[in-house]
């Protein structure tokens, strides 16, 4: 638990079986992981990013779909589409979002997919979800540089 003065640590055995073990995943007093989100507090304001623990290992995992496999191809473009949908949802700021958004793309990519598709799926993403990455306060189709990544 983030901000609670060590209050939890104190108590989580009453909450919990002891069957179950809990691992702290506080990087620090203000800085935690929980999921697929790293939160932190700074100047007294909550922030939030993606995180993803596989990022943390010396060796490659694969979490795509390889376009050459036995999935349909319009699903599987429609994974690159949700995971756009996550990555706004979990990013407070843009930046975040660009880099994440260059990364997961930069996978898609040496997992067959097509560039040109990919981009008309981010597009499309831009046009569908304007109320969710609307918060960056951006024109996110004219924000990202669309030539660098796709």
């Amino acid at each position: 638990m983030l901000n609670d003065d060590g209050l939890f640590s104190k108590h989580y055995k009453e909450i919990y079986p002891s069957e179950l073990t809990l691992n702290n995943t506080n990087v620090s007093r203000d800085k935690s992981t929980f999921l697929d989100i790293q939160i932190s507090i700074y100047h007294g304001k909550f922030l939030y990013k993606s995180y993803d623990k596989r990022d943390d290992f010396d060796f490659r995992i694969c979490n795509f779909p390889h376009i050459a496999g036995n999935i349909p191809t319009v699903p599987s473009y429609g994974v690159y589409m949700s995971q756009l949908v996550r990555l706004v949802d979990i990013n407070i700021s843009f930046g975040h979002f660009n880099k994440n958004l260059r990364t997961m793309t930069a996978k898609f990519a040496t997992q067959g997919f097509k560039l040109s598709k990919l981009r008309g799926n981010f597009l499309e993403f831009c046009a569908r979800f304007i109320h969710k990455w609307a918060k960056f306060n951006i024109d996110l189709s004219e924000a990202v540089n669309l030539n660098d990544i796709f």
